[in-house]
């Protein structure tokens, strides 16, 4: 069985975020897609993560 995870800040330990949709622009000769990401910023310390179909550019969780 998996073990559910709380995410957590890396910063400040605090687990209560607001979350929006972003779209990073990538910049080169063949430009096909943007990368489509989800922002998290942490409602205390306003830390931001970003995450892309369930996978991290920063891993904040324990």
């Amino acid at each position: 069985m998996e073990e559910e995870r709380e995410l957590k800040c890396p910063l400040c330990q605090h687990n209560e975020f607001d979350k929006d949709k972003v779209v990073l622009a990538k910049y080169g000769l063949f430009r096909v897609t943007d990368y489509k990401a989800n922002m998290l910023t942490c409602k205390r310390c306003k830390h931001i993560m970003l995450f892309e179909d369930g996978n991290t550019f920063f891993l904040g969780v324990n």
